[in-house]
């Protein structure tokens, strides 16, 4: 899910200035790292004003579980779902979590691409497609909303 979350971030970046597309295209390995790396394009997206995207508390606190999660840690694990590896567990979050990972960030990443549609194609089919409601997939991300929220409180307490 990093990854995703590391492309919704770059894709923002490419809706506010669409240079960086052939910049990111065209860049070597020392540009990507300094100029292109996930923080660099963070701290780039946050100061368009499209903080309110990824800059939220919540958007701050998955995007570190999710980093740490992929580094390898002395650190103790909260909850089983954040285990590495094969986790099994029969508690409501870790049986949840999978389809709460999936419906958080596939809304995130589809938003960032109608974002994308309405900034750099105003009027194409995808920026009109973009328009439509989608009442079951927002009752799921409604849902999962609530859990995250208790997630995070969770979170919270022990941090």
């Amino acid at each position: 899910m990093r990854d995703t979350m590391e492309m919704e971030l770059l894709l923002l970046d490419f809706s506010v200035d669409p240079n960086q597309i052939n910049a990111w295209l065209n860049a070597d390995r020392k540009t990507r790292r300094q100029k292109l790396s996930p923080g660099a394009v963070r701290n780039r997206v946050m100061a368009t004003g499209l903080h309110e995207v990824v800059g939220s508390e919540r958007a701050a606190v998955d995007y570190r579980v999710h980093s740490e999660a992929i580094h390898v840690t002395p650190s103790w694990v909260m909850f089983p779902f954040l285990g590495k590896g094969h986790v099994a567990a029969d508690d409501v979050m870790s049986i949840d979590a999978p389809f709460i990972e999936v419906s958080e960030h596939a809304r995130r990443f589809g938003n960032t691409l109608l974002i994308v549609a309405n900034r750099l194609s105003p009027g194409s089919e995808a920026d009109e497609a973009s328009h439509g409601p989608l009442p079951d997939f927002d009752l799921a991300h409604e849902r999962t909303q609530e859990i995250i929220s208790q997630f995070v409180a969770a979170l919270r307490r022990v941090a």
